[in-house]
């Protein structure tokens, strides 16, 4: 029931608006006044919690999917996050609220959906769809890209994660500020 009055007061919303809906999947480029939908709810498959808990450090990642976000030009939906980084038995990040503001120290979105096998993921399938976005520690100004495929290691669902320095951080990598995000590969299982 929660969903169909979304799906209404979307529609009244657009029709209101004059607003354009376009599928939120291999969308390419932005305009303006659009709704980037997910259509096929993909987002969905890749919300939960996921956890990391190995002798190098420990990471847990809470998704939500958030409908019709608005950022003053256009709408999408997209998947929002938030992360708890543990290194060397120092909490370096913590959870907070995934669907707060842009306050939040530690963020991850995710808007683009991708097909194909992404080279982080060999043995991806060429028609599996994973996402690609961002990962941020406000407190240190570093952000990284962070790419998520749907995974099954051992009989355990999970996401395969890789994160990877983004050329949109704040701060040059080679500041005094040490990195607080775990750059690299690895698999999250599902709680």
């Amino acid at each position: 029931m929660k969903n169909i009055l979304k799906i209404v007061a979307l529609i009244l919303f657009s029709t209101a608006n004059g607003q354009i809906t376009k599928p939120l999947e291999n969308r390419g480029g932005v305009e303006e006044n659009v709704y980037y939908k997910d259509f096929n709810n993909v987002l969905n498959e890749f919300e939960g919690t996921y956890e990391y808990n190995g002798p190098d450090f420990y990471f847990k990642l809470v998704l939500q999917k958030k409908i019709a976000e608005n950022n003053n030009v256009w709408w999408t939906d997209l998947l929002k996050g938030s992360y708890q980084y543990i290194a060397n038995g120092t909490e370096v990040n913590f959870l907070s609220d995934p669907m707060a503001s842009d306050d939040n120290p530690a963020r991850v979105q995710a808007r683009w959906i991708v097909n194909g096998n992404p080279r982080y993921c060999p043995d991806c399938l060429q028609n599996e769809k994973w996402l690609r976005g961002y990962i941020s520690d406000d407190t240190t100004n570093k952000s990284a890209q962070i790419f998520m495929a749907k995974k099954v290691v051992n009989g355990v669902e999970g996401l395969q994660l890789w994160l990877a320095i983004s050329a949109a951080a704040k701060e040059p990598w080679e500041s005094d500020n040490p990195i607080f995000l775990p750059i690299g590969e690895f698999f999250v299982r599902k709680l």
